[in-house]
């Protein structure tokens, strides 16, 4: 039996993290240095150096003309997510027929167990246009 914990909420920090702390280094700018040219606290720069707190876009807009960063690197790495991360345990199991049976601990919203459990049986790479489709269905019912 397979167990995970769903949560892509690091994965922005992350890239967030890394473009600063990259651009500081070409600099040689300290934190102190980053508040200073911000006018932001220097608590703040180091949560979110430390990734404990996500960067809102009025406070990356500053880093951003703080550090010169391009509208390309500021579009990528400060962009807000276009959904709510979800935070779910799930847990699998082999059936006798091949098929995986798949259970969830927390609550999901409408139709995203079945087309979790959907692609997990479907065992193969699919298309972004067959995914849809499956939304639309779950959607539609």
């Amino acid at each position: 039996m397979d167990s995970e914990v769903i949560d892509d909420r690091g994965d922005q920090r992350d890239m967030v993290r890394s473009l600063i702390k990259a651009e500081m280094a070409k600099r040689g700018w300290s934190q102190s240095d980053l508040a200073r040219e911000t006018g932001l606290p220097r608590y703040t720069i180091s949560r979110i150096l430390r990734g404990e707190t996500a960067v809102s876009p009025a406070v990356g807009h500053k880093i951003g003309l703080a550090l010169k960063l391009e509208g390309a690197d500021l579009s990528i790495a400060f962009r807000r997510p276009t959904a709510a991360p979800i935070r779910v345990g799930y847990w699998s199991n082999q059936l006798s027929d091949g098929s995986t049976d798949v259970r969830f601990s927390g609550n999901l919203p409408r139709g995203v167990s079945l087309a979790v459990e959907a692609l997990i049986n479907l065992k193969r790479p699919i298309s972004i246009e067959k995914l849809a489709r499956i939304i639309q269905a779950i959607a539609a019912d």
